[in-house]
């Protein structure tokens, strides 16, 4: 999984798919019928369930390895060619 979300696969495909899927949505509701559009509905309401399922495992398990305060470092010195001096 960490090899798929380095290759910014995830991170160039699921924006995408999800406007497209929010203007398929509008076009849908406003073209067909609702007998007709509910396949498509019940297909959007669970892949929605699924991406928030999926975030509220994701900020769980970060809030589980890294508390609720995280540690923060700063970059400070900043010079032209020079590293950064990381600051907690």
């Amino acid at each position: 999984m960490i090899d798929l979300y380095n290759s910014n696969i995830l991170q160039k495909f699921l924006p995408a798919f999800y406007l497209g899927m929010i203007f398929l949505t509008t076009f849908v509701s406003i073209s067909l019928p609702i007998d007709r559009a509910m396949g498509y509905f019940r297909f959007v309401s669970v892949f929605i369930c699924v991406l928030m399922i999926g975030l509220i495992v994701g900020v769980s398990s970060f809030m589980a390895k890294r508390g609720f305060y995280p540690h923060v470092s700063m970059c400070i010195d900043v010079e032209e060619g020079k590293p950064c001096k990381w600051v907690d």
